[in-house]
Formats: structure tokens, sequence, C-alpha cells
């Protein structure tokens, strides 16, 4: 339903913002400055939000829904994407899992998907294990930037509530847990 949304990164490097009406609309919240921008998704029920690295600066988009939570929680929100960005969790993963893919394809191409195979599925639950160590890095920066009980309660209104080997996010109390071990 959502699938165009993960062609958002190559839109953003293709495209410029504006170009995009039917996607966004720009809004003003926490930030005073040129560092990042944010971006409302229009016509999204889903609470959710993420960050994408740009040349200049950090692009942070949120759900409709996630713009109409109330200030304080929609700083949370943000304060916890800046972490992404400040912390350069997308530069990792890029390097990471693209490193694991070329090498997987590499002996794809060659005729030994008996090695291949196995590479492509670590990818996948590195990508999984640090993308829940991401989340809980970003967690922390936003202490810095907001409230620790504003965080508090965004994670225990809308976080998960389990947590798997395939989370992207690690599980309510985990990350409940991450915040009071400052």
């Amino acid at each position: 339903m959502y699938s165009y949304l993960l062609l958002l990164p190559l839109l953003i490097t293709l495209f410029p913002f504006t170009g995009l009406p039917w996607i966004m609309k720009r809004r003003s919240y926490l930030l005073k400055n040129e560092k990042y921008e944010i971006r409302v998704l229009k016509g999204h029920s889903q609470i959710n939000a993420f960050s994408v690295r740009g040349l200049k600066r950090g692009y942070i988009f949120l759900t409709e829904n996630t713009a109409s939570l109330g200030e304080n929680n929609v700083n949370a929100v943000i304060a916890h994407e800046i972490g992404h960005l400040e912390k350069g969790h997308h530069v990792k993963m890029a390097l990471l899992v693209g490193s694991l893919i070329s090498l997987s394809m590499f002996f794809l191409l060659n005729g030994m998907s008996w090695i291949a195979i196995p590479i492509l599925l670590f990818t996948v639950l590195t990508q999984k294990t640090l993308t829940r160590k991401f989340e809980l890095e970003a967690d922390k920066y936003a202490l810095k930037l907001v409230p620790s009980q504003d965080l508090a309660n965004l994670i225990s209104s809308y976080g998960d509530k389990k947590s798997t080997i395939l989370s992207t996010h690690p599980d309510i109390l985990t990350r409940l847990k991450n915040l009071n071990n400052n």
C-alpha cells in the first residue's frame, strides 16, 4: 500500500522537494536552523516517521497522524530522528549493507550461490540487529533535545509491544530501560 515510500531516497536525489507537493507539505517544529528540513506526508493514517540524509541537510518525514500527536510527542519524534541523522546511522547502514550485498552479488555472478545466499541471509539478520541498536542510540540522543518523560510517553504509547529477530525496533520495555540507563 505504501510501497512508493521505498522510492523516497531516489526521489530526494532526483527531484527537489518542491516538485513533489502531492507527497508532502512543509511544517516547522522544534528546529530553528537550516540543518534539517521537516516534511509531513499527506494521507497516511499510521503513526510513523523516518529520516534521510541529504547532501546539505537531513530530511525528517512525519506522517500526518504523527504530526497531529501534540507538540511534546512531535518534538520527541523529531528529536529521535535527529539522533539517527547525527549518529550517522544512514551512512553506516548503507556502507554495511551495500558491501555485503556487493560481496554476495560477486559470488552469485561467479556461480557460487552456495556462498551468496548465506551472505544475503546474514545481511538481513545483521541489518535488523543493527537497526534495533540504532533505535536505542537515537533514543539516547533524543534525550539531549527533549525531556525524558516526553520521550518515554511517546515510546510507551506508540512503541512496539514485542520484538523478534526480524523486528526493526526494540520492544517498549527495552527502550524504556535504555532511557533510564543514562
